[in-house]
């Protein structure tokens, strides 16, 4: 047999194998990831990173209400200033960008795991700075290095998520990512904001225990050769021997992942390829490379400044300044008392929790990740998340001027915005949903897709034949894979 012809036997062998791994998937969605228990016990794990970002969002807001914090002189400026104010809240979202543009170097050269570690440290150092704050500049340093944190949390917690989770399940994994009581302890000690604040370091001190017993991502140590370690753990996450039929079938295309990966890197940057640089210096000029990819075509252009719009106009809904100033706002509309202010607060995080559950029963994909191609997507999202912290760190500063200076004109500045982007949704954002890699090309004007996609099938067919497996049926009409008979 010739080898186009082996080729071709590969072709269909391989389009075999993707359906099988589908039926021996199970379900998608909520009642899929039931099935899978050490899954849904590593999402919950990872989540507590998003929880280091949501609590201090709700955290510092009560905060710059509270009697104890706004009369104490130290940090009067604060509660009088709203430019001051401003620039206090804003400093997270700062953090946050920097994180996030960080979080695709460490999550590469550290792997995923000790990316989450290292996020919760920095986050506790943040959480130590703000409760022991004895000056205005303790809160400003703190809440950068927590913006930091979470920043990188915010992008690898989803990365990890999704890497350990089978395609039918990843879109349900990754949107599960997403202190009221404390003034009662005194109106005058300062320990009911610092206690409020020190609560945060809960999450981050789990998230770091617990980053001990989770299991690398199998797809980081194909990245690394680690092929061994690498069945392991995908055997371990999915409750499988480690020579289960679907472990094997998706072993295969992890495996051929991470080679066309390798593969595209060795053929755009050849001098990167066996030079003498240590591998974090060569990983950082590979990070920076790929980065510039982003905007060096007129295709990859509009797609980078279809990620960044999307995540301009999540900003611009205003829904972030209602979480950063949602007590200053609702005493702006004649809500009296610290207790009303805070329940009012809280209402915000009741919806919150309801309307996630939606996004979990019925999302399967994100637009960001969808619309670039395989060797830019990791960084295209870093992108849209850097994109989303530098308009929280805009937003930020210039709400409590807003509010001072034109009051309820602040809720028409973010209508606009709303009826900007469910015009630009309806008439430009394209739909990604159930669409090939070729047809996000058309769309964009590109055929770079369908190059990385024709390489990636050519990747996937000579890994199947070195891999020496075989599609056959069983005695019942079932479609099997095997260790192809020497």
């Amino acid at each position: 047999m010739s080898r186009q012809d082996d080729f071709s036997e590969a072709d269909r062998t391989v389009q075999e194998l993707m359906a099988r791994r589908r039926s021996l998937s199970g379900p998608a969605g909520l009642s899929g990831v039931i099935r899978q228990p050490r899954l849904l016990l590593l999402a919950m794990i990872t989540t507590l990173g998003a929880a280091c970002y949501g609590y201090e969002q709700g955290a510092y807001s009560q905060v710059l209400v509270m009697p104890s914090f706004t009369n104490d002189p130290a940090f009067s400026k604060i509660a009088l200033d709203s430019s001051f104010k401003g620039w206090s809240v804003s400093t997270l979202g700062a953090g946050g960008w920097l994180g996030a543009l960080l979080n695709g170097y460490m999550c590469d050269v550290l792997s995923r795991r000790w990316s989450l570690f290292i996020g919760g440290l920095i986050c506790l150092l943040g959480t130590a700075l703000t409760t022991a704050a004895q000056d205005p500049t303790y809160l400003f340093v703190g809440r950068f290095f927590i913006g930091w944190a979470v920043g990188g949390l915010s992008a690898a917690v989803p990365l990890y998520n999704a890497e350990i989770s089978p395609p039918e399940l990843r879109g349900t994994i990754v949107s599960m990512q997403h202190g009221y009581g404390t003034n009662y302890i005194s109106e005058t000690n300062s320990a009911s904001w610092r206690v409020c604040l020190a609560l945060q370091g809960v999450p981050a001190i789990l998230l770091c225990a617990l980053c001990f017993y989770i299991p690398y991502s199998p797809r980081w140590l194909c990245r690394q050769g680690r092929n061994d370690e690498a069945i392991q753990s995908l055997a371990w996450i999915r409750n499988r021997p480690i020579d289960d039929e679907l472990v094997k079938i998706e072993m295969l295309e992890i495996r051929a992942e991470a080679m066309f990966e390798a593969e595209l890197n060795a053929n755009r940057y050849p001098h990167l390829v066996g030079t003498g640089s240590g591998r974090f210096i060569k990983e950082a000029k590979l990070q920076f490379l790929t980065f510039g990819r982003l905007f060096t075509t007129r295709h990859m252009l509009k797609r980078t400044a279809t990620a960044g719009f999307c995540q301009f106009l999540q900003q611009t809904t205003g829904i972030d300044a209602i979480i950063y100033y949602a007590p200053t706002i609702f005493g702006g509309l004649g809500l009296s008392g610290n207790t009303t202010s805070l329940l009012a607060s809280g209402v915000i995080g009741v919806v919150f929790i309801i309307s996630t559950f939606p996004a979990i029963l019925l999302v399967d994909h994100t637009i960001i990740s969808e619309i670039f191609p395989l060797s830019t997507r990791a960084h295209g999202t870093s992108f849209g998340a850097s994109a989303n912290w530098a308009t929280n760190f805009w937003v930020s500063i210039v709400v409590p001027t807003m509010l001072d200076t034109i009051t309820w004109g602040t809720y028409v500045f973010f209508i606009a915005f709303l009826v900007i982007g469910v015009a630009w949704i309806i008439f430009l954002l394209p739909e990604t949903r159930g669409k090939s890699l070729e047809e996000m090309d058309i769309v964009f004007g590109s055929d770079q897709g369908a190059e990385e996609a024709d390489l990636l099938a050519r990747i996937q067919r000579e890994l199947f034949l070195a891999a020496n497996l075989e599609v056959f049926e069983d005695g019942h009409g079932a479609k099997i894979a095997s260790e192809k008979l020497q």
